[in-house]
């Protein structure tokens, strides 16, 4: 569906409102990795705390799921990668307009001009016609936003069936920012960095608790063959 926009100030705000969903997942997405390889390192901090460090997995997951959930939803009236780029194909028109023509306040008129076959191109990465897209999007109907059920009192296992790992969901995240990393570029000159800044901080914490658990416990030495929390995989 087409957005309504009426200035590029706007439009401005569509685009940040969702990098800020496609962002988000990202860093929950790094979190959630950079903890599961770290776990096994302090597979015996994380014990200590087991039901914080389980809950926090599941926590981190559930995050990455909203997220990525919102930023590729199908329905016509939400702020969406598909309907915002159908919004950007309606108005291609006002992208690098040539000098000196009047171009109305919908965008940005020093923009450059977006390639009708990128956007084709991004339209169906972003749409069901994509597999992971299709799973994501069937996860979100049966499993996170909404729970079927059915799903529940029958063994239907949708959750298995749609199943995406998280290698799957980097790709998701890492296509979303690409996408609007490309329009933001066009329609301002600028674009999101894929890190944030203190992410790895977890690092400091589980350094903490190393030092914490050597203190009370003199006699432990590490261990790298552990396992981290169980934690439901998505």
């Amino acid at each position: 569906m087409i957005l309504k926009v009426t200035n590029s100030d706007q439009f401005a705000l569509l685009l940040d409102s969702l990098a800020a969903d496609v962002l988000d997942a990202g860093y929950h997405l790094q979190l959630r990795t950079g903890l599961a390889a770290a776990a096994r390192e302090y597979h015996h901090e994380l014990d200590e705390h087991r039901a914080f460090w389980h809950l926090t997995f599941n926590a981190q997951t559930a995050a990455v799921m909203a997220h990525l959930c919102r930023a590729y939803d199908q329905n016509a009236n939400s702020l969406s990668l598909l309907n915002l780029i159908d919004t950007i194909r309606d108005n291609i028109h006002l992208f690098g307009a040539p000098a000196g023509s009047r171009v109305p306040p919908v965008i940005n008129p020093s923009s450059s001009r977006p390639d009708t076959a990128s956007l084709l191109q991004d339209r169906l990465s972003v749409s069901p016609q994509d597999p992971l897209v299709s799973r994501l999007v069937s996860l979100r109907s049966n499993i996170f936003a909404h729970r079927n059920a059915i799903n529940v009192v029958e063994p239907l296992g949708l959750a298995t069936r749609f199943a995406l790992t998280f290698d799957e969901l980097e790709q998701l995240w890492r296509r979303g920012l690409s996408i609007l990393n490309r329009y933001s570029q066009l329609f301002r000159h600028n674009s999101w960095a894929s890190s944030l800044i203190g992410q790895d901080d977890y690092k400091h914490l589980l350094e903490s608790l190393r030092r914490d658990l050597r203190r009370r416990h003199p006699e432990h030495t590490d261990d790298p063959g552990g396992a981290p929390p169980s934690s439901p995989s998505t």
